[in-house]
């Protein structure tokens, strides 16, 4: 295994061991799940709102289903 490899598996196995370190880790992983979810949430209303609107444009439920890749159920969902 190549030197720097080795002393950064090293370091890293180091800081994995001091507690204060873990938590900043920790929380910083949660927060940036949080903003992965919070992105995916908003994309998702957005594109239940496009069929919504394509919904109340006449346009028909598979073709919508087709548009946004909503299921059938989610669909008839919006439209009631």
């Amino acid at each position: 295994m190549d030197s720097a490899i080795m002393a950064a598996d090293k370091k890293l196995a180091s800081l994995a061991q001091d507690r204060e370190v873990m938590d900043i880790y920790e929380r910083r992983l949660k927060a940036e799940w949080d903003h992965a979810s919070a992105i995916s949430s908003a994309e998702r209303r957005g594109i239940e709102k496009v069929a919504r609107n394509a919904l109340a444009k006449g346009i028909p439920i598979e073709v919508v289903c087709e548009i946004t890749g909503l299921d059938m159920e989610t669909v008839s969902s919006l439209g009631a």
